[in-house]
C-alpha cells in the first residue's frame, strides 16, 4: 500500500525497485565476468537518468561463455536452487544448451548441489562440460556428480548442458496499433492500451481517466483466448492489467463503471488493439 500510505516495511521508494533489481543483475553478471577472466560476456544497454541511477541492463543479444555462443541471460526464480546463502547464480540458456554460473563468496571450497528444475529448462542427455574459474579446458560428465558440485574459495564454476531446442529470443513483429480510446460519457474516457515485450508475449493495459468518486466500482470481464476472466476495483485508480497474452492472441473485455446514485451506471464493450 506505499502509494497511499506510506513506507511500512521498508525505506525503498516503489519505482525505485526495478533500478535496484537491475543494480543486483548488473553486479552479479559483472562477477561471473570478472572470475571467469572475461571469458563469460553478456552485451547490455546503459541505463541511465532513471531518478539518476546508472547501471547496465541485460538480455536483448545473446552473450559469451567459454567460446560458447548464443546463450541469453534467463534470470527466474527457480531455476536452480543452490540453497547456500554463501554462493550466487546466473543462468542463461542457448537454441540447445543451458549455462549455470555458480560464485562462492565462502572462504573454504564448499560442495553444494544445484538442484536444477530440469523440466523447465528442458534438460536433456550429452556431455555435461564444467569451467573451473577462468580454466579454458573444462572436467566432462555424462551425468551432474550425485556427491555435488565443489566451488573453490572465493571461486566459481560454470555448467555447459544440453538442453531441448528451444527458440530464446522469439521474431516479434511491431505493433501496428496499440491503443484505443472508449468513451464511457459522465465516467471519463477508458484507455486501453497493448504492450509488446521483445520476449514473445504481450499485456493489456486497460485505465479509465477520471477523478476518484466514492463509492464507485469498475468491473471488467475478458475473454482470453475462450477463458472468462473477471476483475473489479473498488478504488481509485481504476485500472487492470492482463498479462500474459500471446502475441496472435485477440482480447475482447466489458468494461462497466457503477456505485454511487448520483451518476448512472456505464458499461462497454471493448475490442482491445490487435496482436497483428
Amino acid at each position: 500500500n506505499y502509494p497511499y500510505e506510506g513506507p511500512d516495511l521498508t525505506s525503498v521508494y516503489y519505482h525505485h525497485i526495478p533500478v535496484h533489481f537491475c543494480f543486483t543483475i548488473d553486479y552479479l553478471v559483472a562477477q561471473a565476468q570478472v572470475r571467469s577472466g572475461g571469458k563469460i560476456r553478456f552485451p547490455y544497454s546503459t541505463q541511465k537518468n532513471y531518478a539518476w541511477f546508472d547501471e547496465r541492463t541485460y538480455g536483448l543479444r545473446p552473450g559469451e561463455i567459454f567460446g560458447e555462443k548464443g546463450g541469453v541471460l534467463w534470470i527466474e526464480k527457480g531455476v536452480a536452487k543452490p540453497e547456500n546463502v554463501m554462493v550466487d547464480w546466473i543462468a542463461a540458456r542457448s537454441a540447445d544448451r543451458f549455462y549455470l554460473m555458480l560464485m562462492s563468496q565462502a572462504e573454504k571450497a564448499i560442495t553444494i548441489q544445484p538442484n536444477l528444475d530440469a523440466q523447465k529448462i528442458g534438460l536433456a542427455a550429452g556431455e555435461i562440460r564444467l569451467y573451473e574459474n577462468d580454466r579454458d579446458v573444462p572436467k566432462i560428465f555424462a551425468s551432474l556428480p550425485r556427491k555435488g558440485l565443489t566451488i573453490p574459495a572465493k571461486g566459481m564454476i560454470t555448467l555447459s548442458m544440453p538442453a531441448t531446442p528451444k527458440e530464446m529470443l522469439p521474431t516479434v513483429p511491431p505493433l501496428q496499433k496499440g491503443h484505443v480510446v472508449t468513451d464511457l460519457e459522465s465516467w471519463g474516457k477508458l484507455h486501453t492500451f497493448r504492450i509488446r515485450s521483445p520476449f514473445g508475449k504481450d499485456a493489456i493495459f486497460a485505465t479509465l481517466i477520471a477523478d476518484p468518486v466514492d463509492g464507485a466500482k469498475a468491473t471488467l470481464k475478458a475473454n482470453i483466448g475462450g477463458r472468462e476472466k473477471t476483475m473489479e476495483v473498488a478504488n481509485f485508480p481504476y485500472e487492470f492489467s492482463i498479462y500474459p497474452v500471446g502475441i496472435d492472441q485477440e482480447v475482447s473485455f466489458e468494461f462497466a463503471m457503477s456505485g454511487p446514485a448520483t451518476k448512472p451506471e456505464r458499461s462497454a464493450q471493448v475490442q482491445a488493439p490487435s496482436g497483428k
